[in-house]
């Protein structure tokens, strides 16, 4: 950071406190998530049935089953590419469009 941040003993253990550092695959949920949030909105805009299909699927489905199953039943599986195709579309979109926007 330069000279723009100052690093003195009081924030030396700061990161201690922050489990996402430190706590076994916690992080890769947020990506989880956020790839399967992309996915499902994309679909939603874009199919009007699969609104029905994410309703009766996924939110009924509670904790029934693996979360990964359950993502599976409505179309996404992280096995395949597909998830992740749709999301980094989705990001590279957003970034170009924010690309353009700060020209």
């Amino acid at each position: 950071y330069g000279n723009h941040v100052i690093s003195d003993r009081n924030i030396r253990y700061e990161w201690m406190r922050i489990p996402h550092f430190y706590t076994p695959f916690y992080v890769y949920k947020y990506a989880t998530g956020m790839i399967s949030a992309i996915y499902i909105a994309s679909k939603i805009l874009n199919d009007d049935k699969y609104a029905k299909t994410y309703k009766k699927e996924f939110l009924s489905a509670g904790s029934c089953d693996y979360p990964l199953n359950i993502l599976r039943n409505i179309g996404i599986d992280f096995t395949t590419d597909k998830p992740y195709e749709i999301a980094f579309k989705y990001i590279n979109e957003k970034l170009k469009e924010l690309n353009k926007l700060m020209k």
